[in-house]
């Protein structure tokens, strides 16, 4: 019995040292740990990610404009096809092009829903520009085309010319054109042009 007393004397003293010392005690070490790794959710200064904000519309840094569609052209006759591209980019950024992971941008439109154009979509990219290409098929006289990604929108009006839509179209343009004689009503080639660009 003794024996055992004495013994437990040594440990007791040696429990007291340690305490007196700073040392030993298992609550004392985690501090240091946690000063050296930022305590808590083990996140530090500029290492936490920046929640990426996106936006969608043409072009990027300062001369991004929010919630366009660009476009070849803005005008379509039954058959003919344009290219419309969007840029995607973060806005917690500066607007920089979100590259280098990939991204599903989904492109529809009425006239699309109708079975009067035709519209490649989903596009995924890695690139910050999502394009894609568009047929028109009979629609009249305009169809809005919209482009979405995770909350974010862009548009763009397409106006199609068709029928007796598209002669009045050809009649605009010419006299929109004609005060420099480039176009003539007969001219079957400049009519196309005049069109196009001016439909």
């Amino acid at each position: 019995m003794s024996g055992k007393i004495l013994a437990r004397v040594p440990a007791l003293s040696l429990a007291l040292l340690l305490a007196a010392c700073g040392g030993g005690g298992g609550g004392d070490s985690t501090p240091l740990v946690d000063t050296g790794e930022s305590g808590g959710n083990g996140s530090s200064g500029g290492d936490s990610p920046q929640e990426v904000f996106l936006g969608l519309g043409i072009n990027s840094g300062d001369t991004f404009i929010e919630g366009q569609i660009e476009s070849d052209i803005k005008a379509l006759s039954a058959g003919g096809t344009t290219r419309l591209r969007v840029f995607i980019v973060d806005r917690n950024n500066s607007n920089r092009l979100l590259t280098g992971e990939e991204t599903e941008v989904r492109f529809s439109s009425n006239c699309v829903s109708t079975n009067d154009a035709e519209l490649i979509s989903p596009i995924v990219t890695s690139t910050g520009v999502a394009e894609t290409t568009y047929t028109a098929k009979g629609c009249s006289p305009t169809d809005t085309i919209l482009a979405k990604v995770n909350g974010a929108e862009a548009s763009f009006t397409l106006k199609h010319c068709n029928g007796r839509s598209r002669q009045s179209c050809v009649y605009t343009a010419y006299r929109n054109i004609n005060s420099s004689n480039r176009c003539r009503i007969n001219g079957t080639t400049f009519r196309s042009l005049c069109l196009i660009s001016n439909c």
